[in-house]
């Protein structure tokens, strides 16, 4: 689990060329800045197969719903992944990224937990390898 801190090596950036990963949690990403901060170019991890993407508790009334979405938008996983978590999400939309079953097409499981601002889900049962999710 990688928490990030508003503070030098713990900056979201530091995954960048984290690139033999095969699993990964990212804690406190209330912590990220801007949208742009959250390039971490999970994409290109091609042997990532778990992730786990948190938010906290704090702040939850004072957050930037739409930050976290565009956050999400660009915390794209690479093809591989098999396995996502995503807790206390809180923004409106799920991930561009979630909405078209390419970029996940062979995700086996997904939980979402504390997602309490999602308005819509992603196309879960257009995932042909999906076994398990929890909502």
């Amino acid at each position: 689990m990688f928490d990030l801190r508003d503070v030098s090596g713990y900056r979201i950036g530091e995954l960048e060329k984290m690139n033999d990963l095969c699993k990964l949690g990212i804690n406190c990403l209330k912590n990220v800045k801007d949208a742009e901060e959250a390039c971490a170019k999970l994409c290109e991890k091609r042997r990532l197969t778990y992730l786990t993407l948190c938010w906290s508790w704090s702040d939850t009334d004072s957050r930037n719903n739409d930050l976290d979405g565009n956050v999400l938008d660009n915390l794209q996983p690479p093809k591989c992944l098999r396995n996502l978590i995503i807790e206390r999400y809180m923004g409106a939309r799920s991930a561009i990224w979630m909405n078209n079953v390419n970029p996940i097409f062979n995700l086996e499981k997904i939980k979402l937990t504390d997602c309490l601002e999602c308005e819509t889900l992603p196309p879960f049962g257009k995932l042909p390898f999906l076994m398990s999710r929890t909502l």
